[in-house]
């Protein structure tokens, strides 16, 4: 999304979202981010992973839904909607921004053009009612994003203490199908499961005061489910 739009009521006043998900309604997201507070929801679902950011040194923390750029294998099948979903997934197409002039709050954001944005008001949900002021939904979703942000800001700090551990590894595995193809998944990171059984009894604690050890267990349990993604994709070629 690079159209960005910042959100007032003058603008995008009859403004409205499309609250089903699908690929028409422009869902095709490979991953979405996630971060520790989370782990324990969304583990047994999706492949944890990490990937570092461009142009800095930091890392993003990601869920996956595809193996490769534009794919979802989850959207449109039954289970979808009904499990939980990463929280920066159920906010989209909106984002904070922290640039301009209300950096130090952010500003909410998001591309007018994506499916989901209705101009016209007749069907979903309004960001504002009819006296301009801001309908229950946009309430729900400011609260949303601000968990996001918040979420963001102790991911780096997890990810900080998976580097000083030397607890990231970079990824490299080979995936084949059913029809005969196979695909290189990389430039992911992951949990190093052997360094992670090889700390020692003080690394452990610090994590475990910390409230990094759970999340960081159940990020590298969660690199098992690549094979349901395989599944997925098998299901879909066939």
């Amino acid at each position: 999304m690079e159209n960005l739009h910042t959100l007032n009521k003058k603008q995008h006043s009859q403004f409205s979202v499309l609250k089903e998900r699908s690929k028409e309604h422009g869902d095709t997201y490979m991953a979405a981010a996630t971060f520790p507070d989370e782990f324990p929801h969304i583990h047994h679902k999706f492949p944890i992973i990490f990937q570092r950011g461009h142009g800095d040194d930091n890392f993003n923390c990601l869920a996956l839904l595809g193996l490769k750029d534009g794919e979802n294998l989850f959207i449109d099948t039954p289970d979808f909607l009904e499990q939980r979903l990463p929280l920066s997934f159920e906010v989209l197409p909106f984002m904070i921004s922290r640039s301009g002039p209300e950096a130090d709050e952010g500003n909410l954001v998001f591309d007018p053009s994506h499916p989901r944005i209705q101009k016209d008001g007749k069907n979903g949900e309004r960001l504002f009612d009819d006296d301009g002021n801001q309908t229950k939904f946009l309430q729900n979703l400011m609260r949303q994003l601000k968990a996001v942000v918040a979420g963001e800001s102790r991911t780096q700090a997890f990810v900080q203490a998976m580097r000083d551990y030397e607890l990231l590894e970079l990824l490299r595995v080979d995936l084949s199908f059913e029809d005969g193809s196979s695909q290189q998944l990389t430039g992911f990171y992951g949990i190093d499961g052997k360094k992670l059984s090889e700390l020692g009894a003080k690394a452990l604690k610090t994590l475990q005061d910390k409230g990094y050890l759970l999340p960081c267990i159940l990020a590298h349990a969660s690199l098992s489910r690549l094979g349901d993604l395989v599944e997925r994709r098998n299901k879909l070629t066939k």
